[in-house]
């Protein structure tokens, strides 16, 4: 009953100035769909890192020679253990070659995966001896952080004793994953469900809590500026 027509719709819009905007709008498949709705700000190449390498959308990596720093764009996992591994090599090899001494690693757009491949990303990195360890590790976590991401997020800080930057994660640090399927006998319908339940902290929280929370208001993410990233540069000058 919302709509006359299931492959179009008209929208009206009303922007910052409270004008009013009509677009007319026709439906896509899913895949297209993901690809042409959905806009992220590249947050790291506004604030000075290049990037080196890619080892496949969500999973990249830049440099940032003013500040010593790497960025990890961590926003999905690869699909099996040696890819996590080929793109370790490529970070520690960068790390190693231009003397870094800091590491960012951005979590906030983070949906899940196979936290173990995670795990093994800090395996690779601990080892690293001319990274700061005390003070020049960050890991960005926002609300749109779930499941393993989550998980990895609390690991990290416990790991690579990394400071969290950011907001609360969607996904709570105690909980259920590790999804498996299941078939009805008569309908044949998949049902997914977790099968283990991981304790990672000892107090219940709602998400994992960041040690310096930010804010990602709606100016300044209009305006393409990254206040999140931009306190990690900071903090980066005052160490």
């Amino acid at each position: 009953g919302l709509l006359h027509h299931l492959d179009r719709v008209i929208y009206t819009l009303k922007d910052s100035a409270g004008k009013r905007h009509r677009l007319a709008l026709t439906a896509l498949a899913n895949s297209p769909y993901q690809q042409a709705m959905r806009y992220r700000l590249r947050h790291a190449q506004h604030y000075g890192f290049t990037p080196v390498y890619q080892a496949m959308p969500g999973l990249s990596l830049a440099v940032n020679p003013a500040h010593k720093a790497a960025y990890i764009d961590f926003s999905r996992y690869p699909k099996d253990l040696p890819g996590m591994l080929q793109f370790a090599g490529q970070v520690r090899q960068a790390i190693n070659q231009q003397q870094l001494r800091r590491l960012v690693i951005d979590l906030r757009h983070n949906g899940g995966g196979d936290f173990f491949l995670g795990l093994a990303l800090a395996s690779q990195l601990i080892t690293l001896d001319q990274l700061d360890w005390r003070h020049g590790i960050y890991v960005l976590i926002s609300n749109a952080t779930f499941s393993a991401g989550a998980s990895n997020a609390i690991q990290f800080r416990q790991i690579l004793n990394a400071k969290l930057v950011g907001q609360a994660t969607a996904g709570n640090p105690n909980g259920y994953q590790e999804a498996s399927v299941f078939y009805l006998p008569n309908s044949h319908w998949p049902v997914q469900y977790s099968k283990r339940l991981y304790r990672f902290t000892m107090a219940k929280t709602a998400g994992v809590q960041p040690d310096k929370a930010i804010a990602m208001p709606w100016p300044a993410y209009r305006q393409g500026k990254d206040p999140q990233l931009a306190w990690v540069l900071k903090d980066m000058a005052q160490h």
